[in-house]
């Protein structure tokens, strides 16, 4: 099932190109817009294009247990994981796939990529986390973290987080996966760890409960009921969190989102920026901040995929300008 209202309200799938009626694998990639949605089974990968509502499956990937699967911003670069099986990617909106073959046979459980898809994590059982920074082109392994169960990459690639069980500790790289720095939680239970795409906003699960940090994990709070669950995600802006329990019920946080609205200079222009928000903002702007002259600007944002923020470029208003974003 899918939602394009935060989890609001759920659309079920419709049948994919050669499904029998059996269940979706665990593996589940969506862009940035939400336009694309690729699951894999073991009779291959199915991307669904939501906007047509239509379906392709690639046979190329037939015969392959699907742990993983995740795509850039745009979906046009995905990237899957199998298990004792290796790497594939597609640069053409999961129609065709490629078999990297030179990677080593491993139960690969967890792939991540940033934004443009350039920069590509990989982890798995009894192995170091995999990075590649030229499109899965050549890997080298991250020794620092081994035995992984799911890895997360920042926008831009820059940073990765990766994280398994009984570690008591999850790894974060600020340098693309070259150097790693082991952090020991203050909630040691915590394992495979979801981040938002700055690397800030932090989710994990543990064998009772699911877990929130704003602070790059190094404080923890528990939210959502007492259960086992299987994993969990997280808005781009971090207030938007989603635990999947056992029994396949979904539970979703919600909390109040504050984005911060980036000034910049651009030629005679300003350009505003803030990280895509989990709840509708509308921009305004006002020549004089004394005053309550507010007025909601009507020029509509562009979406970079590189970073995942909402940009604005706008001509300077006067001596003086002030922005701010406000709910409608």
């Amino acid at each position: 099932m899918f939602s394009l209202d935060a989890g609001n309200t759920w659309t079920r799938f419709q049948s994919m190109p050669g499904w029998t009626g059996g269940g979706f694998g665990p593996a589940v990639a969506v862009s940035a817009d939400g336009r694309f949605i690729a699951t894999g089974d073991e009779k291959g990968i199915s991307v669904l294009n939501v906007s047509l509502g239509s379906w392709v499956r690639d046979s190329n990937t037939y015969g392959a247990n699907w742990e993983s699967i995740a795509c850039s911003a745009d979906g046009r670069i995905m990237v899957a994981a199998a298990e004792l099986d290796v790497a594939y990617i597609s640069t053409s909106w999961g129609t065709n796939w490629l078999r990297l073959g030179f990677m080593p046979l491993r139960t690969w459980v967890s792939i991540a990529c940033s934004a443009d898809g350039t920069k590509v994590a990989l982890a798995g059982f009894n192995a170091p986390t995999y990075i590649s920074t030229n499109s899965a082109a050549t890997w080298y392994p991250a020794n620092a973290a081994t035995n992984c169960w799911l890895v997360n990459m920042s926008a831009d690639g820059s940073k990765v987080t990766a994280s398994g069980p009984n570690t008591n500790a999850f790894f974060t790289s600020t340098d693309y996966g070259v150097t790693w720095t082991t952090n020991y939680m203050l909630q040691p239970t915590v394992h495979l760890i979801s981040s938002s795409p700055d690397g800030t906003a932090l989710a994990g699960t543990d064998s009772t409960n699911l877990w929130r940090s704003t602070d790059s994990g190094a404080t923890w709070t528990n939210f959502g009921p007492v259960a086992k669950y299987r994993g969990c995600t997280l808005s781009a802006d971090g207030n938007v969190l989603a635990g999947q329990r056992n029994d396949t019920n979904i539970w979703i946080a919600r909390y109040t989102p504050m984005p911060r609205l980036a000034i910049a200079p651009r030629n005679t222009n300003v350009q505003l920026s803030w990280t895509v928000p989990s709840a509708p903002f509308v921009l305004q702007g006002n020549t004089d901040i004394t005053t309550t002259n507010w007025v909601t600007l009507t020029n509509l944002p562009s979406l970079n995929l590189s970073n995942l923020h909402n940009q604005v470029s706008l001509p300077q208003i006067g001596n003086q300008g002030f922005y701010r974003l406000r709910t409608p």
